[in-house]
């Protein structure tokens, strides 16, 4: 039998919100979850069970009320001695519940502010090497626009209006828009908070065919989602949440026809 490697291992994490009338109440309680590398794995469970917990102590945005024996461990290193904004350059992104983009600057502003390489942004670099500035800005628009052409195509808006400001766009417009930025940072762990959430349901096989995509790159991807059609169409494992744990994790199929899964979820028995 072949191991599956392991891109992401969480281990003992516990979450809870205090009240004066019931004391500690705990959302996530001993969660262990490991995440295989160069696939995709949906996190499903009913609202309020914790799953955008999760992702945000992930992302360093929450901490866990046990950080001392708590791990989540990313390529061996444990990121909860890490600060959000250390993530991106460790190699992990992230698409959240909104779309995520700044509607004042334009398609391909919003692209270029989101590339791994921000080599000119430092004063000093304009004036004593303004040249290699000019040279790498120009590869960086050159990326940019061959990311938009290849998920989007020449005669998309997105090609044919980069100067549009992003707030013209519609919200799945921007949600798309969202997903290509995350192909300019050099991530090899992204994470999709409901990427198909108040999307038109036309753009759900464009968003599929990105997140696809992103996988046949080489990433590995986690997602949130409650459309289970959009789950068992582009998730290789899923892992059911409730209770405050894992209750299920494996094979998508498996977990989705799983009658636990089924009748206290998804509520078909």
């Amino acid at each position: 039998m072949i191991m599956k490697k392991i891109i992401l291992s969480i281990r003992h994490i516990s979450k809870s919100f205090y009240s004066k009338t019931s004391g500690n109440n705990y959302i996530l309680k001993n969660l262990d979850l490991d995440i295989g590398r160069n696939q995709i794995t949906a996190l499903i469970g009913g609202n309020g069970t914790g799953k955008t917990t999760l992702f945000n102590i992930i992302s360093r945005f929450v901490e866990p009320d046990n950080p001392k024996n708590a791990k989540i461990l990313y390529n061996d290193k444990n990121l909860l001695t890490y600060n959000a904004y250390q993530l991106a350059s460790l190699g992990i992104g992230r698409l959240f519940q909104d779309a995520h983009i700044f509607p004042d600057l334009s398609i391909l502003e919003n692209m270029l502010v989101a590339d791994a390489d921000m080599y000119g942004e430092k004063p000093f670099e304009n004036i004593l090497f303004s040249k290699k500035v000019r040279f790498k800005e120009k590869e960086r628009t050159e990326k940019a626009v061959s990311i938009l052409n290849e998920l989007f195509g020449k005669k998309s808006i997105f090609v044919e209006q980069t100067h549009l400001p992003a707030g013209n766009l519609s919200y799945g417009q921007q949600r798309l828009l969202g997903l290509a930025r995350l192909m300019m940072g050099d991530y090899q762990l992204i994470l999709l908070d409901e990427p198909t959430a108040g999307v038109n349901i036309k753009l759900n096989d464009k968003i599929s065919e990105i997140i696809l995509l992103l996988k046949e790159k080489g990433k590995t991807v986690f997602l949130i989602e409650h459309n289970m059609a959009f789950v068992r169409k582009i998730a290789d494992e899923t892992a059911f949440m409730d209770k405050q744990k894992i209750l299920l994790k494996g094979k998508t199929s498996e977990v989705l026809d799983n009658e636990n899964v089924q009748k206290n979820y998804l509520g078909i028995i």
